[in-house]
């Protein structure tokens, strides 16, 4: 322990001797300044946390018979800056109690459009913070995968919640992990997810575009083809992005643009058959990948043949 901060120290002797909830929430205080500090390293958090006890933790988090002297969602506010620093360290982000507290930072997301959080989005953003954390490691996405954060993300993007793009990074980092396991034979959350974010693509105008086609790329790779082509039935998803990709095509583009707009035809193509390139009568749309393809088989051939000389 000599490398721990003799602070750090002293307000974990003071936990342990604590001798009411009411005591120790306001021992949580100085915690909140101490884990923030440069000296905090991952020994320090770990002492802090294994003082506080996860358990009291959960209970703030919970807002379940706490002391009244605070409205629940100040408790909350206090357990999530805490965890949210906490989770910084790989060993207390895959703590068994860091796990189990997954679904009640769900919930907190699930519910960020509430009245209850209007006036305190903090807490929805540090849910977030800590979900993204725990995300990082197996424990966290093995969890995240069989509780069904991707279906539940899936919605909240899908509903334009509070901070979807948060939720949206995450759906990325956990189908990108585990691929069509993502996904179960209900294709209602995915067809949702996609059509939200083919919509989002199609009407917008700024760099946002190309960064959508790259997430929208990586996330059409990961279903489950046969689910989802055998119920695409008054989907609009595949008009939509036809159309944001034809927009692309039509406009002026650097590499760092066009590098996303080929891989989500690729991806396109490869989920929906070429046919999906045919869905106006003349055939624009195909005739321009052609010419696209075209080009970049040329440049590829013309840097190999510059390497070689």
């Amino acid at each position: 322990m000599a490398d721990i901060p003799e602070a750090v120290k002293k307000c974990a002797a003071m936990l342990k001797g604590t001798k009411s909830e009411t005591e120790k929430f306001a021992a949580l205080f100085m915690v909140t300044k101490l884990v923030k500090g440069k000296d905090c390293k991952a020994a320090a958090k770990k002492l802090l946390f294994e003082a506080i006890g996860f358990n009291f933790l959960k209970k703030l988090l919970n807002g379940k018979n706490l002391p009244d002297d605070c409205p629940p969602l100040v408790y909350k506010s206090v357990a999530l800056s805490i965890l949210t620093c906490f989770c910084q360290e790989e060993e207390l982000a895959t703590h068994k109690d860091m796990i189990d507290a997954i679904p009640t930072l769900l919930e907190i997301v699930e519910t960020a459009d509430d009245d209850d959080y209007e006036d305190n989005l903090i807490v929805v953003s540090e849910s977030y913070s800590c979900l993204k954390s725990i995300a990082t490691y197996e424990p966290g996405q093995q969890a995240l995968l069989s509780i069904g954060a991707i279906p539940k993300m899936s919605q909240i993007y899908s509903a334009q919640s509070f901070q979807t793009d948060e939720a949206l990074h995450l759906i990325v980092l956990l189908v990108t992990k585990f691929g069509n396991a993502s996904w179960s034979d209900d294709p209602k959350p995915f067809h949702a997810l996609v059509q939200r974010i083919a919509l989002d693509m199609e009407t917008e105008n700024s760099e946002r575009k190309y960064e959508l086609c790259g997430i929208l790329s990586s996330i059409l790779i990961t279903c489950r083809r046969d689910v989802i082509v055998n119920s695409l039935e008054g989907e609009i998803w595949p008009e939509s992005i036809f159309k944001a990709i034809g927009d692309i095509l039509k406009a002026k583009i650097g590499p760092k643009q066009r590098e996303p707009a080929l891989q989500l035809i690729a991806t396109t193509l490869q989920v929906l058959g070429i046919q999906w390139a045919f869905m106006d009568d003349q055939k624009q749309l195909f005739l321009s990948i052609l010419q696209l393809a075209a080009i970049e088989v040329r440049m590829q051939m013309d840097e190999k043949k510059l390497e070689t000389t």
